[in-house]
């Protein structure tokens, strides 16, 4: 694989390299670290240029009629239908994710694009009722300026093109800093919203690691932060920004999310819902499956299946065929997942399948899937860093329950709520489960990777914000305005 050109950040409508005082990394190429991706430059001095280009922007785009919006988000799909395969490519090889998932998130960007739209203008025509005679009252929304969207590294292009695209549509204007572990990924979407006909500045990148991304959540231009990532950085961005009161912090971070099995279930649908959820994207996604909380009277059916799957999982370099785990995304991804997986045992769990290092062709960092388990007693609760912390690689802990009343109380136990799986067969169950699981999403029969663009995404607790994306994207990107009008009886002079 050749190593990509740098481009630089694309500010007020053009490619410029990083002025000031600045710094470079490599972007690894996480399967294949003999053959990086390329070098990028970055300076936290440039973020003041892309917000004043997004200001300089927004004025006249926000008055822009829907049509105008409309063709450029248009012209963006085109763009990216032509060159779905190269970005899909690209992600592969930068993240690391199979080929096959990097396609469907190109896939799921496209269909993204007639949703944004209608979602735009139903947000536009706002809503209207009668008050009284002769007075109405009306809904109405208005762009809220300039907006920041840092974007996270699993899925590179599909969550922050959604929010992305919903501001464009909606009238406002970006800047945006995409992962530094994904950064040529991030140069991708500036070139293909560089062929979408945009007024200059209404779309800016700038690149950067944490340094650029404080910078640019901090910055008093910015109306509002979308954020993407780990707790502990949205924790950060929280603190930093509590003396901008008026500044819309929106915060969709980790999870440590369950899948609860029911006595009463589907096995082979239970089996097949929780290998995807747990290692998919080898465990690279905030709605992982980190534990399974199985009936004592499944448990032993539900184990001797799923572990002869396990052991059935391919791990390999993204672009090969058949992968179904790739590699994790650094090393630093790598030592995580054994410094916690190791104390599994000390936490009283027995190791079903140890975390190691699988060997390649080609260098990368590759381990394989590692699966723990305990028995719980009724009113325990197991705690310590391998219980509570997000792993974010192919890990999963069982726990095997005397009751579902049990398997919620140590769902809930968690101080992260973003998804849970519940597999059963009986209508009645799901029902009593969703009352009490403390969860901003709840799948029936469905893996807790399964999420759809018509609904919202956001979790409690330190999930997220209580700003979910997903269908609500477009309420992050404008704020409601009441409007109370009474027409005037009298006619106008001529």
């Amino acid at each position: 694989m050749s190593t990509l050109l740098f481009k630089g950040n694309y500010i007020d409508g053009r490619f410029n390299q990083p002025g000031g005082r600045s710094h470079s990394l490599v972007s690894k190429d996480p399967g294949d670290l003999d053959h990086p991706v390329g070098t990028f430059a970055f300076s936290e001095e440039d973020v003041d240029g892309a917000v004043l280009a997004a200001q300089k922007a927004f004025p006249s785009w926000s008055e822009k009629e829907q049509r105008v919006r409309d063709r450029a988000a248009i012209h963006f799909q085109k763009a990216l239908k032509k060159r779905s395969r190269d970005l899909a490519v690209l992600i592969s090889r930068e993240m690391g994710k199979p080929i096959q998932d990097a396609e469907q998130e190109v896939a799921r960007m496209i269909d993204r694009v007639p949703l944004a739209r209608t979602d735009s203008a139903r947000i536009r025509k706002g809503e209207a009722f009668s008050i009284k005679p002769g007075v109405r009252g009306l809904l109405r929304y208005k762009p809220r300026g300039v907006l920041g969207i840092l974007g996270p590294f699993n899925f590179p292009a599909h969550l922050p093109n959604t929010q992305i695209l919903a501001g464009i549509l909606l009238g406002n204007s970006v800047v945006f800093k995409p992962s530094e572990l994904t950064p040529f990924v991030g140069q991708f979407l500036a070139e293909l919203w560089d062929e979408a006909d945009l007024p200059e500045g209404v779309f800016n990148l700038i690149q950067g690691d944490g340094r650029v991304g404080r910078a640019l959540a901090i910055h008093e231009g910015v109306q509002a932060i979308l954020f993407t990532g780990s707790y502990a950085t949205g924790q950060k961005i929280r603190e930093e920004t509590v003396h901008q009161p008026a500044k819309l912090v929106a915060l969709e971070m980790g999870g440590k999310n369950g899948a609860i099995i029911s006595r009463h279930v589907d096995l082979e649908e239970a089996v097949c819902g929780t290998l995807l959820g747990t290692f998919s994207m080898a465990g690279q996604r905030c709605n992982a499956t980190s534990r399974i909380l199985v009936e004592k009277q499944i448990a032993k059916r539900f184990l001797d299946r799923f572990m002869a799957s396990v052991k059935t999982l391919k791990v390999g370099y993204s672009l090969d065929p058949d992968v179904f785990i790739g590699p994790l995304v650094s090393r630093r991804a790598v030592e995580k997942y054994f410094s916690l997986t190791a104390l599994a045992p000390q936490e009283g769990f027995d190791v079903l399948q140890k975390a190691e290092p699988v060997l390649q062709e080609k260098k990368g960092y590759y381990v394989g899937p590692s699966v723990a388990l305990k028995e719980v007693k009724k009113g325990e609760t197991p705690a310590g860093a391998y219980t509570e912390e997000e792993i974010f690689g192919p890990n999963v802990a069982i726990y095997v329950v005397e009751s579902l009343e049990e398997a919620v109380r140590l769902h809930n136990s968690s101080r992260y709520g973003l998804v849970a799986s519940f597999f059963s067969t009986r209508k009645e169950e799901f029902e009593w489960i969703f009352q009490r699981l403390e969860v901003g999403l709840l799948n029936w029969n469905q893996s807790t990777t399964v999420s759809s663009a018509r609904l919202p995404f956001g979790g409690l607790k330190q999930s997220g914000s209580h700003h979910p994306v997903g269908s609500f994207v477009p309420y992050l990107c404008a704020y409601p305005v009441a409007v109370i009008e009474k027409r005037s009886s009298k006619r106008k002079e001529r």
